[in-house]
């Protein structure tokens, strides 16, 4: 099977796959006059009971169904996932169609009987297209797998064991890893990661740091400079502002593309949240080909508050962060804005969430600010005609030159974009 013969993604999840090879009926359905095409794609939006009673019309349909029912399989059972490798160990087209395979089976004493391993072993030796395995329930099944190699396999989720670095040196293509700890297996030192990265394309990293283990981050990132991956995106979860974090970043990963730090606790930490802002200046020197750049508190919340102090101090960071870095474009900061860079050097805020009110709240501060200033550069009013139409920002300015103060004005979310009323009392 060539790559052009492959289906396209989807995700059919079993629960059970029996052998319906050679259990054809006739059913007045007329499918073996419809082209393959056709068949495909209504074997794509069947559902699973459907699919299963398809493949017993003719052989042509059989084939073609057997693609989505065995697509991503979900093994969470012991008697069932018997059945299913003893399908994929005979079957070899079935077990060529799978593409993604997920384990639940919940460690136990039986779970490994010898005969019930070498079933499993002969069943995942044919799955020569795998390309995503969920097994991080048990590190007993990584150990008869972990001398298994998948030639396409690109992510998967592990449990932390013995036979989690045999593993991962098999599958140095991989680009999405996650890796479980297990219960009473010792925390390996971090410089060991540079013996199953080398020479990997890992390029997303994604770290969990615990306050109470005191790693220092140096000697994490060193590791990952040791390995020779190129790391583009590092998100970090911490429970606490770490200067001495941005000084590991910039000191071995400095051809960082994003960037993003989660304070995600709320009790007040060594560092305040704007001392801590105020060192991103100092990072960006370093970190050149920084183009996002995420600092956030907390979690997220559709129905906090929205201060404008904090958008007048933000607007200002976003700015200055810009003249040090000219290649950030993107910026989400603790009052969950998402600061956007357009041409011309402009920095305009959305939103992080989705909530539309919190949107034009916003937009609303923006458009004041715009109007209200002098020093901003002309290209911030093109923006403003973008958003609320050129005659209502003309109308708007010239109230303020009249008055001194931008008359009150109603923004509405519509489907083509966004429209901007005055409110009645200035309407004249």
């Amino acid at each position: 099977m060539t790559e052009e013969d492959k289906p396209s993604p989807s995700r059919v999840t079993l629960t059970f796959l029996p052998d319906y090879h050679h259990r054809f009926t006739e059913m007045p359905l007329g499918l073996a006059t419809l082209p393959v095409e056709l068949v495909d794609t209504i074997a794509k939006y069947a559902a699973k009971q459907d699919l299963l009673s398809l493949t017993r019309t003719d052989r042509r349909t059989h084939g073609v169904c057997l693609r989505w029912i065995y697509r991503v399989v979900i093994l969470d059972d012991r008697v069932r996932a018997i059945g299913c490798f003893k399908v994929l160990t005979s079957n070899i087209c079935a077990a060529q169609y799978v593409r993604g395979i997920i384990i639940h089976l919940e460690p136990s004493s039986g779970l490994m009987l010898k005969a019930f391993a070498r079933l499993m072993r002969a069943a995942f030796q044919n799955l020569t297209y795998l390309d995503d395995i969920g097994m991080n329930c048990s590190a007993e099944i990584l150990g008869v797998l972990c001398d298994i190699q998948f030639p396409r396999l690109r992510q998967c989720a592990i449990p932390f064991s013995a036979d989690t670095f045999p593993f991962l040196r098999l599958h140095p293509n991989l680009v999405q890893l996650l890796v479980d700890p297990v219960p009473d297996i010792p925390v390996v030192l971090p410089p060991r990661i540079r013996s199953t990265t080398t020479r990997s394309r890992t390029s997303h990293v994604i770290l969990f740091w615990d306050p109470a283990h005191e790693t220092p981050p140096d000697i994490l990132f060193k590791a990952i400079a040791d390995s020779g991956t190129e790391i583009s995106e590092v998100h970090n979860v911490v429970g606490f502002w770490d200067i001495t974090l941005l000084t590991a970043i910039t000191t071995y990963i400095p051809t960082l593309s994003s960037l993003s730090i989660r304070n995600v606790s709320s009790l007040p930490g060594p560092v305040e949240t704007e001392q801590f802002l105020a060192c991103i200046d100092e990072t960006l020197k370093s970190l050149t080909s920084l183009s996002s750049l995420f600092i956030i508190r907390g979690t997220t919340h559709l129905g906090s508050a929205l201060d404008t102090d904090d958008l007048d101090r933000e607007f200002k960071t976003v700015r200055r962060w810009s003249d040090i870095s000219p290649a950030l474009r993107c910026c989400i900061l603790p009052s969950q804005t998402r600061w956007t860079w357009n041409r011309n050097n402009v920095w305009y805020p959305g939103n992080y969430t989705d909530s539309p009110a919190g949107l034009l709240a916003r937009f609303q501060w923006f458009i004041i600010t715009v109007i209200s200033s002098s020093a901003l550069p002309p290209a911030y009013s093109a923006v403003l005609e973008v958003i609320g139409g050129k005659e209502m920002v003309s109308a708007l300015r010239e109230a303020f030159e009249r008055d001194g103060v931008v008359p009150s004005f109603r923004l509405a979310q519509l489907a083509g974009g966004i429209s901007m009323t005055l409110t009645p009392e200035h309407a004249d």
